[in-house]
C-alpha cells in the first residue's frame, strides 16, 4: 500500500473540480484522528490575495498532503497564476501537516500560532515564524486579512499526558478573517460541527481552560465586529463545516460558548 501522503503522478484534478467557496477562495479537505479517539477531518484553505504581479496565495491549515490534495494545489497555483508563497498554521495542536507543507513548499514563509508546532515538528525550526500571540500581525497578509487572538486560556483542562505542557500554559491559537469574502476560520475553541446539527453546539471546554474571562470576552467582542457572513471550521465534514452566518447567529454561539465555561455572556 502507498504512503497517504505521497504524491502521485497520476494524481490530476481538473479546474472545474476544485471546491471554490468564493472568490479566490478553495477549501481542501482529508481525513485526520484526533490521537486515535475519534475521526474529525481536517479542513485548510487557499486564498489568493494581492493585485497583478503581486498576487500569492495563502495557504491556512494545511490538511494532509494526500496525491490528490498535491494535485489540486498544483491545479489552484495555475487558476489563479500566482504561487503558494505564505503558509499560516493558526493553532497550537496543529503541526503534523507542516513538514509536508514546508517540503512542497520550500520557499514560502511559514507561520505558526505557537513554539509548541515547533517543538512538535523540529524540522520546520530554521524557517518556522512564531507569530506575536497577542497581536499577531503578518505583513504578507497585506490589508485582506484580519487576525484575532484567542485569549484568556490554558491547557489545564487536559492531563499532561495528553499535552506534555507545564501547568498553566496557554492554549494559543488565532482566528482568521478574510475581509474581501467575510470569511472567519475558526480553529479549535468549538469541537468539530456534525452533519445535520448546529455547528456551534459544542464549545471546546475539554481543550480549553478559561483562566481570564476578561481576555476571553475582548476576543469575543472583536470577532462579533468582524461581522462575517461566513464560518469554516478547522475540522469537520463538507457538509457541516462551511456555515453561513449572520450577526444572530455568531452572538448566540458566543454566548453558548461562555456559559459552556461557566462565564456570564
Amino acid at each position: 500500500m502507498g504512503n497517504e501522503n505521497s504524491s502521485r503522478k497520476n494524481d490530476v484534478v481538473l479546474p472545474e473540480n476544485l471546491d471554490k467557496i468564493d472568490d479566490n477562495v478553495y477549501i481542501l479537505q482529508s481525513g485526520f484522528n484526533f490521537m486515535n479517539i475519534a475521526e474529525v477531518g481536517l479542513n485548510g484553505l487557499v486564498i489568493c490575495t494581492g493585485a497583478g504581479d503581486a498576487r500569492k496565495l495563502v495557504y491556512i491549515n494545511p490538511p494532509k498532503f494526500t496525491g490528490k490534495n498535491r494535485a489540486t494545489l498544483r491545479t489552484i497555483e495555475q487558476e489563479m497564476g500566482a504561487k503558494i508563497e505564505v503558509i499560516l498554521q493558526p493553532g497550537d495542536w496543529h503541526h503534523m501537516q507542516l513538514p509536508d507543507a514546508q517540503e512542497m513548499f520550500p520557499d514560502a514563509r511559514l507561520y505558526v500560532a505557537s513554539t509548541r508546532n515547533v517543538r512538535k515538528q523540529p524540522k520546520i525550526k530554521a524557517k518556522a515564524v512564531v507569530v506575536d500571540r497577542e497581536n499577531p500581525v503578518i505583513a504578507e497578509l497585506g490589508e485582506d486579512f484580519e487576525l484575532i487572538p484567542w485569549l484568556g486560556f490554558t491547557q489545564d483542562s487536559m492531563p499532561w499526558l495528553m499535552t506534555g505542557e507545564k501547568k498553566g500554559a496557554n492554549r494559543i491559537e488565532f482566528v482568521v478573517f478574510h475581509k474581501p469574502s467575510s470569511t472567519l476560520f475558526l480553529t479549535d475553541h468549538f469541537f468539530p460541527p456534525k452533519s445535520g446539527k448546529d455547528p456551534f453546539a459544542e464549545p471546546n471546554t475539554g481543550g480549553f481552560k478559561c483562566v481570564d474571562a476578561a481576555h476571553c470576552k475582548q476576543s469575543i467582542d472583536r470577532i462579533l465586529g468582524l461581522n462575517a457572513t461566513r464560518v469554516v471550521f478547522s475540522h469537520g465534514p463538507r457538509d457541516a463545516s462551511v456555515v453561513s452566518v449572520n450577526a444572530e447567529t455568531l452572538n448566540a454561539a458566543y454566548d453558548g460558548l461562555l456559559k459552556a465555561h461557566k462565564i456570564e455572556p
